[in-house]
């Protein structure tokens, strides 16, 4: 898809969604975007892909350490539309194909941020995955899964601290 809004105002929204983050002291939030124009969505819908936001030192090309988001989230394969993957990136990379300029942020409380903490940074999150990608999924079943759907998982494997994904559904 063409880009909606140059390279130059993409990094500057990003950066903005980073300081607001930052501003906040979000270790782990919630971060959705804006895929479609609000015009092509149906009614009640407003953002199209939700990942993790993990305050992380990020390494950059010429070897330095600095601080900022690693966005961690699930996205369908582009040439293999019914398969996901899950992919780290970073807020630049997040809100590159957006329609609009805007940003869903949840700050989930500290002790529930500890929680999705660790379960990103465990065999959880990837088991949680289950790469058959579908873009209408039912949270309470098995066998499709969507970034919503993914997102809601992880969510509750940190809430109830279980990997059963019985359990979580």
């Amino acid at each position: 898809e063409p880009a909606h809004f140059s390279p130059e105002k993409i990094i500057a929204f990003a950066k903005k969604v980073e300081r607001n983050l930052a501003q906040s002291g979000a270790r782990v939030a919630v971060l959705a975007r804006m895929g479609r124009p609000l015009s092509e969505m149906p009614e009640g819908m407003h953002f199209t892909h939700v990942g993790f936001a993990v305050y992380s030192e990020i390494s950059t090309a010429d070897g330095r350490k600095i601080p900022g988001y690693a966005i961690y989230n699930l996205y369908q394969k582009d040439k293999n539309p019914d398969i996901s993957e899950l992919v780290q990136d970073f807020p630049v990379d997040f809100f590159a194909g957006v329609a609009e300029l805007e940003a869903g942020i949840l700050i989930p409380s500290p002790e529930l941020q500890k929680r999705l903490l660790s379960v990103i940074a465990s065999p959880t999150y990837s088991a949680l995955h289950d790469p058959h990608y579908s873009v209408i999924a039912n949270p309470y079943t098995l066998g499709r899964q969507n970034c919503t759907e993914f997102t809601l998982d992880v969510i509750n494997a940190a809430i109830y601290r279980t990997s059963d994904i019985k359990v979580i559904k």
